[in-house]
């Protein structure tokens, strides 16, 4: 957790322009660089280039030469799921009144719940990565729920939730498998049975029922690697539940590839022998005119807030605006959509032509139950 206050601190010392953070320096390499002409670290345009020079070698160059990133810790995800029952009942505690202002914290904490504000950032993060998100997820949440529900149950079948970042949806599958294994490229949870690459599992064949494989092919370098092994891993007439995302922000860079359409999709999986029995499509031209208004009004809000004169007018209402163009906006649309936001389609290509067909061409992503053939 050490980094995650480290972050935090950087963050708002940084919006005051004020350096909080201690400095650990080695005095004979500080002295030497000091002493260095403004031309060695400042080269063509290049910020740090000695630094990045440096590293160059023992580094790929996609690693040396990537931007800047931040990096947090999924407490939202830790509060969402295991942690959620623990902080309500000790945060939302009328005794504890006496120490915070439990309307606000209650405000906060639905707030994040419907994915206005988030667990782990700073206000300056709510925007259209925030309402994306929370779209997504409460639609892919709402899918798989209702597939993994309708599974068949057998004595000893297994499930592998592959690229499982954090585990969101392990309260999912849990009760339904009887070994559930979660492997990803990165360690993002101590819940992680292996890390492995998509593109060369370390399985034999024909050995799971299910493969879950939610938002991750997308950043896969070779997806056509990906979808071959999870069929090969997959028991014939086992299920793979597939979701990815299409006119969605490029995210988890440099590590975005591709965007599918269902067509592209459906092509990949049958040339691997796995047939799309289940298509829903996340929303559609509506859904995604929603997430830019919001990003377009949270960005004016944030600018404002950063005003001298009109940060300090801004701050005493701004729980209400934020509540005023996101939580309530968020909650009616979410009230009025059908199947919390869900098109389920028989098959690939169908109601996409005429008005309301052309509003599915804007889709934010896909949700898909295949399974591979040769099952009884």
């Amino acid at each position: 957790m050490t980094s995650q206050f480290l972050r935090d601190i950087d963050n708002f010392s940084m919006a005051h322009f004020i350096e909080a953070r201690a400095l650990f320096l080695y005095r004979r390499l500080f002295d030497y660089v000091f002493g260095l002409q403004s031309r060695f670290k400042l080269k063509d345009g290049r910020k740090k280039p000695l630094l990045v020079d440096a590293l160059t070698n023992p580094l790929p160059t996609t690693v040396a030469m990537q931007p800047k990133r931040g990096f947090t810790f999924p407490i939202e995800s830790w509060l969402r799921m295991d942690l959620r029952e623990s902080f309500e009942a000790f945060a939302l505690d009328p005794r504890n009144a006496d120490f915070w202002d439990i309307a606000a914290v209650r405000g906060l904490w639905q707030a994040m719940s419907i994915g206005v504000c988030h667990g782990s950032s700073t206000p300056s993060h709510v925007g259209i990565g925030h309402t994306m998100r929370s779209f997504n997820d409460h639609a892919i949440d709402a899918f798989l729920r209702a597939e993994i529900d309708r599974l068949p149950v057998r004595a000893g079948m297994r499930l592998l939730d592959l690229g499982c970042g954090a585990r969101p949806y392990a309260p999912l599958y849990r009760e339904k498998f009887e070994e559930c294994v979660a492997g990803d490229y990165v360690g993002r949870t101590a819940d992680l049975d292996l890390r492995l690459d998509a593109q060369a599992l370390p399985f034999g064949n024909n050995l799971f029922d299910c493969v879950l494989f939610s938002e991750v092919v997308e950043h896969v370098p070779e997806a056509s690697k990906a979808i071959a092994e999870i069929s090969r891993v997959l028991r014939p007439g086992g299920a793979l539940l597939i979701t990815w995302p299409f006119m969605y922000m490029m995210h988890e860079m440099p590590n975005d590839y591709v965007r599918f359409t269902e067509f592209g999709m459906a092509r990949l999986l049958a040339s691997n022998g796995l047939k799309v029995v289940v298509l829903a499509r996340r929303g559609g031209a509506l859904a995604l005119a929603f997430v830019i208004a919001e990003f377009l009004l949270g960005g004016f809000l944030e600018a404002l807030a950063r005003l001298p004169v009109c940060g300090r007018l801004l701050k005493p209402v701004r729980a209400f605006l934020l509540g005023l163009l996101f939580a309530l906006p968020t909650r009616g649309y979410f009230a009025l959509l059908r199947r919390h936001g869900l098109t389920y389609r028989r098959q690939v290509g169908e109601a996409l032509s005429g008005w309301r067909g052309h509003l599915d061409h804007w889709t934010l992503g896909y949700c898909v139950l295949a399974r591979k053939e040769g099952g009884s």
